[in-house]
């Protein structure tokens, strides 16, 4: 109002922007943060004591000349342990598992079920429907899911038939990791007491979309199940989509 009583215009609106929100009030930035976070606690904590396994079986390696019983599992272990430095190294730096990313999908996980074999335990892969790209982290998470399953396989179930089944739709790709063993586990926990296997399977596959579970019935054996969505269109395989009949 001035002087002479009378109003004056009004005040102008404040037009200008609101301050974008906060950063940490973004879930997919926190989400990249934790990821970063566990990443740097991985190389920090596990990096330096991998590496000195490494160091201390090469040395047992070459005190025993490689030869032998004992030579042939140091040799063998050591190897196992550079490939664990440099897949550690991959996790750090955010990169797929070598395997899948030099081989892909279905030769990386043919070759995950040969390395699971052991005396009294068959492991069998079949592919099913036509073969289509994943894209990366799709590939990454169902070799990861073959790698825990199969491991589970030997070491709890008693088991002396896996067999690992990928099978492709127009719109997912479902993995199955099933075995003949006692079936005694519960649904909601990979077997091995902490269940944290299943539980972070189940985390990463909701980030993408999908599922992943434990079915088993005692006496009747145990079936891993992870199921994705595959991305739009039919982006199949060079190998042209044939069926691959695996062993077992």
């Amino acid at each position: 109002m001035d002087d002479t009583g009378h109003r004056g215009p009004p005040e102008p609106l404040d037009q200008s922007p609101s301050p974008p929100a906060a950063p940490h009030a973004d879930k997919p930035y926190r989400e990249r943060r934790r990821l970063d976070q566990l990443r740097s606690a991985i190389h920090d904590r596990l990096g330096p004591g991998l590496a000195n396994l490494q160091l201390r079986l090469e040395l047992l390696e070459e005190a025993t000349g490689g030869t032998g019983a004992i030579g042939e599992q140091i040799a063998h272990l050591r190897s196992e342990a550079t490939d664990l430095v440099r897949e550690l190294a991959r996790i750090v730096h955010d990169e797929p598992p070598e395997v899948v990313e030099r081989e892909g999908l279905l030769k990386a996980v043919d070759a995950a079920c040969r390395s699971a074999e052991r005396p009294g335990l068959r492991v069998g892969f079949h592919v099913s429907g036509r073969p289509r790209e994943t894209g990366r982290h799709v590939a990454e998470l169902l070799y990861r899911a073959v790698l825990e399953g199969t491991a589970n396989v030997a070491r709890h179930a008693a088991a002396n038939h896996c067999l690992v089944r990928l099978a492709f739709s127009a719109s997912h790709v479902t993995l199955q990791v099933s075995d003949n063993g006692h079936g005694a586990i519960q649904e909601r926990a990979l077997p091995g007491g902490s269940g944290l296997g299943l539980a972070s399977l189940q985390q990463a596959a909701r980030r993408l979309h999908g599922e992943a579970y434990l079915q088993s019935r005692a006496g009747a054996g145990a079936r891993l199940v992870v199921k994705l969505p595959l991305p739009d269109g039919p982006r199949p395989l060079a190998s042209g989509g044939r069926k691959k009949r695996g062993r077992g």
